[in-house]
């Protein structure tokens, strides 16, 4: 999906600080006894059962049962990623692109989406949402440098 970056231009920051205020909402970190001894969410052991039970048939998703007390969903996480990550590519494309000095994120919502995927990266629950969050971090990366001209 490409963006006409000037089209956004005027949104990115918002855009971005509201993709970064939802996934500080909605982490759902490790909790401390699923954690191995290296730091590592611990994998969980399947038992082998001849008759599967109600709840290994149907996992609790956001398709079968939509008003779920537990709103916190990975796919909510997941989108907010991937559009972060969208952003992040058109902002480090229009850096190299544009001879203007106008950066469609600042410093400021670079540093915050850094710290908040770093943190992500680590504690999130999801093994999904933890690997995207490590890959818009590295995008981000690349968004500082082509911001320098390096």
């Amino acid at each position: 999906m490409n963006t006409y970056s000037l089209a956004v231009l005027v949104y990115a920051e918002d855009l971005a600080g509201a993709m970064i205020d939802l996934l500080q909402i909605e982490s759902v970190p490790v909790k401390q006894d699923d954690i191995d001894e290296g730091g590592n969410p611990k994998r969980e052991e399947k038992v082998e059962e001849s008759i599967p039970s109600e709840s290994q048939r149907w996992p609790d998703t956001m398709d079968n049962t939509p008003t779920a007390k537990n709103s916190k969903f990975p796919p909510l996480r997941r989108a907010a990623l991937h559009f972060l990550g969208l952003l992040t590519r058109e902002a480090t494309r229009y850096s190299y692109e544009s001879f203007s000095k106008t950066a469609l994120l600042s410093q400021a919502v670079i540093q915050r989406a850094r710290v908040t995927l770093a943190y992500i990266s680590s504690t999130d629950v999801d093994g999904v949402v933890r690997v995207m969050a490590r890959e818009v971090h590295e995008g981000l990366e690349e968004l500082s440098k082509a911001q320098l001209r390096l």
